[in-house]
């Protein structure tokens, strides 16, 4: 879902943007999961958002780090 949400093809509704939002930033506290790594690298459905710099990126709130996670090596878990 948070694939979908981030390349812009599912929408929240939010009264107080009216949905006229120009990018999506995920923060949360801690490092991204795997699987979810994954499925932004594979990109199955080869969708795209160019208006958002930060769809295939994650804000990590405990090290204040912008995770992208095409440049995450999965073998490792490291940022490249």
């Amino acid at each position: 879902m948070m694939y979908l949400l981030g390349k812009n093809e599912v929408k929240l509704p939010n009264e107080y943007i009216e949905n006229n939002q120009k990018w999506i930033l995920w923060c949360y506290p801690g490092r991204p999961i795997k699987s979810e790594i994954y499925i932004h690298q594979l990109n199955p459905f080869k969708l795209d958002w160019p208006e958002n710099p930060y769809q295939s990126c994650q804000y990590d709130l405990d090290s204040k780090l912008l995770i992208d996670f095409n440049r995450v090596d999965l073998e490792t878990y490291q940022v490249r």
